[in-house]
C-alpha cells in the first residue's frame, strides 16, 4: 500500500514548524517527506527585483525605490516578503503625501522609525 502516492501534500511553516516534526511522535511522517526546503530570505538583489515585478504588475514602468531605499527595505526586512511588502507600501503612501517621484533610504528609515508603521 505505501508503494504508490495518491495523494501529494505541501507543508508550510514557520520555522518552530521543523521542530514539531522533529519530535518522535512524528517520526513516520518525517520519513515520508519526500523534499525539504528552508526560505532563507531574499537577497537584496532578489528584493530589487521582487519590488519591480510587484510595481510592474501595478502598471509602474518606472522604479519608484533608489538603490539605497532598496537596501534600507532589505535590511530592515530580513529578506522576508511580508516585510518587504508592508515596508514598501508604507513607503509609498509617506512619498504620496510628500509628493516626491522616489522613495529613498531617508523615507524607509521614517517608515521603519515611526511607531505608527510597526512592520
Amino acid at each position: 500500500m505505501d508503494s504508490k502516492n495518491y495523494a501529494c501534500v505541501l507543508l508550510s511553516g514557520q520555522p518552530q514548524f521543523l521542530n514539531q516534526l522533529s519530535l518522535q511522535i512524528h517520526i513516520p511522517l518525517r520519513q515520508r517527506i519526500a523534499i525539504h526546503y528552508g526560505f532563507k530570505g531574499l537577497s537584496k538583489e532578489e528584493v530589487n527585483l521582487y519590488l519591480l515585478a510587484l510595481l510592474k504588475a501595478a502598471g509602474v514602468s518606472e522604479p519608484l525605490f533608489t538603490p539605497d531605499a532598496i537596501e534600507a527595505i532589505a535590511g530592515f526586512a530580513g529578506g522576508l516578503p511580508r516585510k518587504v511588502n508592508n515596508l514598501a507600501e508604507k513607503a509609498l503612501l509617506v512619498g504620496f503625501q510628500k509628493q516626491v517621484r522616489a522613495i529613498d533610504a531617508e523615507i524607509i528609515q521614517l517608515v521603519q522609525e515611526d511607531s505608527d508603521f510597526t512592520v
